[in-house]
C-alpha cells in the first residue's frame, strides 16, 4: 500500500505541474485582453494544485485538529500565518487547512528558501509570485558583523554619505 501511495504522489508531480503550466500557457493571451481574468484563472489552477497536495495528507491517514483563531475571519484581510514548522509534513498539512476554506488557498503567498525555486513546486510558486529568500544560518555571523540584520538575512549597511 505504501508503494502504491508513493507512486501516486510521484505521478501527481509528473502530470499536475505540467498541466498547470499548460493551462497557464493557453490562458496567456488573456493577460493582454483581460488581465484580471488571467490572474483569477492562475489562482484557480494554484488552488487545484494545493488540493492535490492536501489529498496526500488525507490518504496518509492524517487528521487535523485546529485551535486558535478561525481563519475564515481573516479571509478578506491581509495577515501573516506562521506555523511552527517542524518537518516537511507541515507544508501539506498547511495546504490542507487552506484548501478546506472557500476562496482561501488561491490567495496564499508562500515564503520559502531560495533553493526551492529550482524544484517543481518552486516553479509553480515563482509563477504564483511567491517569495524566495536567501536564508542564512544564525550561527554564521556575530553580533558585531553589520553585514547581517537581526533575522540572520544579509543586509547592506547604510552609511552616511553613500
Amino acid at each position: 500500500m505504501v508503494l502504491l501511495r508513493a507512486a501516486w504522489v510521484v505521478s501527481n508531480n509528473f502530470y499536475c505541474i505540467p498541466a498547470y503550466f499548460m493551462m497557464l500557457a493557453l490562458s496567456t493571451p488573456l493577460l493582454v485582453i483581460r488581465a484580471e481574468l488571467f490572474w483569477f484563472l492562475e489562482e484557480t489552477f494554484f488552488d487545484w494544485l494545493l488540493s492535490m497536495v492536501a489529498c496526500w495528507s488525507h490518504t496518509a491517514g492524517y487528521s487535523i485538529v485546529e485551535s486558535g483563531d478561525h481563519l475564515e475571519d481573516y479571509v478578506t484581510d491581509t495577515f501573516l500565518f506562521m506555523p511552527n514548522h517542524q518537518s516537511t509534513a507541515d507544508v501539506p498539512l498547511c495546504m490542507t487547512l487552506f484548501v478546506a476554506r472557500r476562496n482561501f488557498a488561491q490567495k496564499v503567498m508562500w515564503i520559502m528558501d531560495k533553493v526551492f525555486k529550482y524544484t517543481n513546486f518552486g516553479w509553480v510558486s515563482w509563477m504564483h509570485h511567491d517569495f524566495f529568500i536567501l536564508a542564512v544560518s544564525y550561527h554564521s555571523f556575530s553580533v558585531s558583523n553589520s553585514e547581517y540584520n537581526c533575522f540572520g538575512f544579509r543586509a547592506k549597511a547604510i552609511e552616511k554619505g553613500r
